[in-house]
């Protein structure tokens, strides 16, 4: 199939493509989103499909997985939000004995400053630190600074508990 009628294809495609977003997303807006998403996957990925194949379950199955992906993404944001509103934090190096140990530490985490904890959060929470960098747009090197001096301070202001 050439790229004009690839297009083409494509093009009389787009009601069907978005009644099955409507069906996935349940929002008109989320569908009209995850179409144009859509739309631009199946063009950058051209070279991808067999020609003689059904196209129609070729850009359907594109956007399932679409949809499947953005719905894991916010399935695991969703579950860092969580973490961070209960403020359920687990310290990997030592053991909380009572409700005012909790207290305390979870004082002393607030005195960080909001970009160093904010990093210092998502590696307790069980981030790697390529992801804190994604997730904050920071290069690798800034977020590991950034927990190592969390790090820091927080042992010399939790002398007591170490």
């Amino acid at each position: 199939m050439d790229t004009s009628n690839f297009t083409q294809n494509l093009l009389a495609l787009q009601a069907k493509l978005y009644q099955f977003a409507y069906r996935l997303t349940n929002n008109a807006e989320s569908a009209r989103d995850l179409l144009q998403d859509t739309s631009l996957a199946v063009l950058y990925n051209e070279r991808l499909y067999t020609p003689n194949t059904n196209f129609s379950a070729w850009c359907h199955t594109i956007m399932r997985n679409l949809f499947t992906n953005q719905y894991r993404k916010t399935q695991r944001e969703r579950a860092y939000c969580e973490t961070m509103s209960n403020s359920m934090l687990v310290f990997h190096d030592s053991t909380v004995d009572s409700f005012s140990d909790t207290t305390e530490i979870l004082q002393v985490l607030e005195l960080l400053p909001a970009w160093q904890k904010e990093s210092f959060v998502l590696h307790i929470s069980g981030f790697k630190y390529r992801e804190i960098a994604e997730k904050l747009n920071l290069p690798l090197g800034t977020v590991k600074s950034r927990i190592f001096q969390s790090k820091q301070q927080l042992k010399l202001q939790l002398q007591d508990f170490i």
